[in-house]
């Protein structure tokens, strides 16, 4: 990693500090495997997942997986990045979704962001 890089990086991690963000790194690679897992032999079962952070350097996290699961927990050591990050796992559930347990990553997430809120949404959408 280039100087430049560390720096771009480390600017991003400090910008999650009072804001959601969105690991986009995360995010669309595990949905490139999910529809190729041809691409990747030896791997398990492929799943979606997105992650979702919130504290610079150390925070908190959502995980929310393919099956409609989503884990909280907190996080530390995201420098320069989230990747470098230890996490710590606090609460994993299905979510309610219209009356019965999350069950895809689309309902897991939708069921989230009803109970977080519009400026949820708006923080994790707002660098797109």
């Amino acid at each position: 990693m280039t100087k430049q890089e560390f720096n771009a990086w480390t600017e991003e991690t400090k910008f999650s500090e009072r804001n959601w963000r969105r690991d986009q790194i995360t995010g669309d690679n595990s949905k490139l495997y999910a529809e190729h897992p041809e691409w990747f032999p030896g791997r398990l079962k492929p799943v979606q997942r997105e992650l979702l952070y919130k504290g610079g350097e150390n925070g908190v996290y959502i995980e929310i997986i393919g099956d409609g699961t989503v884990t909280v927990g907190e996080y530390s050591g995201a420098i320069p990045h989230i990747g470098e990050a230890m996490f710590t796992p606090k609460h994993s559930n299905k979510p309610m979704y219209h009356g019965k347990p999350a069950e895809t990553l689309n309902e897991g997430f939708t069921a989230i962001t009803e109970r977080l809120g519009i400026s949820f949404l708006v923080e994790i959408f707002s660098w797109i």
